[in-house]
């Protein structure tokens, strides 16, 4: 059986929290806001507010989290066992407290790896090829998948469902299946994708600024562009639904879900993935 390298980037956790305390918390207050001041400016920008304060801290996070995942990256694509040092070799082999002589810990390793490998040079070569793609592939490009990226953003549903149980609570079936059919799609078309762009943003945009405040200003942009995505899909579901098909909420959902499912399939088939260099590419 072939041997499989599982890796998980310990900062997914309070990523992971950060973003469903947020989901929840803006779900609760748009909830409160809708029925106090109804959908207008003031609730959007309600919305906006809320969203965007959470997010910097992710993104910002999140940078900081990819500019480590480029510095392994370019560690081990120049991995040699020549710059490695060892304890033993550094002491010449002599215990520092008493005195007695030590086993070279490096000469035995050399040894385990050229029985495993065959030599020290298929070792470094698999390090530098397979073991640097399943880490880059893992702490990157496979962060997320779709379907967990659906898990996380599953609380973006729950409001719809709850406007939809309203309706159905007061018999309008139409209503009812409109905002089911809106949920799906901003869960698994519109949050789900904002994931991924979310991710690749991060890492095209890793590299520190001068100063503190640059720094942030870079990871605001990215939210902005986050929200822009995100108000794109408000904006034209809003438009359906209120003036282009205000009595055929069923068509207007599917003039929403069509379009919005076709370019998260784009996003997801498309969007590059963060590339892994040869040792050849890092060091010329």
């Amino acid at each position: 059986m072939k041997p499989q390298l599982m890796i998980r980037p310990t900062v997914l956790g309070p990523a992971v929290h950060l973003i469903l305390a947020q989901l929840n918390i803006t779900n609760f207050a748009a909830s409160v806001l809708f029925d106090l001041v109804g959908a207008g400016m003031v609730f959007w920008l309600g919305h906006f507010v809320g969203a965007t304060a959470v997010m910097l801290v992710v993104i910002h996070i999140g940078r900081g989290y990819c500019r480590q995942v480029a510095k392994v990256h370019d560690e081990m694509a120049v991995f040699s066992l020549g710059n490695l040092k060892s304890f033993c070799c550094s002491v010449d082999h002599r215990d520092p407290i008493s005195g007695e002589s030590m086993p070279c810990d490096r000469k035995i390793i050399i040894e385990c790896i050229c029985t495993w490998f065959g030599s020290v040079q298929n070792f470094e070569h698999r390090v530098r090829s397979e073991v640097l793609q399943n880490l880059i592939d893992q702490l990157s490009n496979e962060v997320f998948s779709f379907w967990q990226a659906a898990v996380l953003t599953a609380p973006v549903f729950w409001r719809y469902a709850d406007l939809a149980f309203q309706w159905m609570l007061v018999g309008n079936a139409s209503r009812t299946v409109h905002n089911f059919m809106r949920g799906f799609t901003y869960w698994l078309a519109m949050s789900s994708t904002l994931v991924l762009i979310y991710i690749r943003m991060a890492y095209w945009t890793r590299r520190k600024r001068s100063c503190f405040l640059l720094d942030l200003l870079t990871s605001y942009l990215v939210v902005l562009v986050g929200a822009a995505y995100f108000f794109s899909h408000a904006a034209f579901d809003i438009f359906l639904f209120e003036v282009a098909f205000p009595e055929m909420r069923i068509v207007a959902g599917l003039a929403f879900a069509l379009p919005a499912f076709s370019i998260a399939l784009l996003v997801w088939r498309t969007i590059p993935k963060i590339p892994v260099h040869s040792s050849k590419e890092t060091t010329s």
